[in-house]
């Protein structure tokens, strides 16, 4: 047959009027997605592979400020990492998906 395992792709979609800087956080010491974090201008998708057997959440950030080595922070859902949230998960109160796939 045919079959196989295969992962799936999330599309992350910025709809606001701002740049947001979407967090990912891989549960059970799996592989970090998109280094843990990006940024999207007003309308800019950006495709995140996700293999099979992935379980982690996705949250947005707002109002961040981050140098060139990535170091900073956010006014909302914040990561305490950074850029790159990695192992790390949003600070409250904080809206996420979370998926397993």
């Amino acid at each position: 047959g045919c079959g196989g395992v295969s992962g799936t792709v999330f599309t992350v979609v910025n709809k606001c009027s701002e740049t947001i800087w979407p967090g990912v956080l891989t549960g059970s010491g799996g592989a970090s997605l998109a280094n843990g974090g990006f940024a999207l201008t007003p309308g800019q998708s950006a495709p995140v592979n996700a293999p099979a057997g992935w379980s982690g959440r996705f949250w947005g950030r707002t109002g961040c400020n981050f140098d060139s080595s990535g170091a900073g922070s956010c006014a909302t859902g914040d990561c305490a990492h950074g850029l790159m949230c990695e192992s790390a998960g949003g600070v409250p109160p904080v809206s996420l998906a979370e998926f397993t796939i």
